[in-house]
């Protein structure tokens, strides 16, 4: 993926985009079920938007199976 189509979310809009709450996706993150973050500053954190939507296509590829 080209540098220029690299978009990071924070956590509001990785809410918006998966729908799994803040607890919910540490466990999973823990786990290594869902994209990991990154670190931005010290005090602030995202994850790239590409990641999350793989991640969807993903679980529902492996859901309709």
């Amino acid at each position: 993926m080209p540098a220029t189509q690299l978009e990071v979310v924070r956590e509001h809009e990785r809410y918006r985009i998966t729908g799994i709450s803040r607890t919910q996706w540490w466990r999973l993150e823990k786990a290594g079920q869902v994209p990991r973050r990154i670190r931005l500053s010290k005090n602030s954190v995202g994850w790239f938007r590409h990641e999350l939507e793989a991640m969807l296509c993903d679980r529902a590829g492996r859901e309709v199976a």
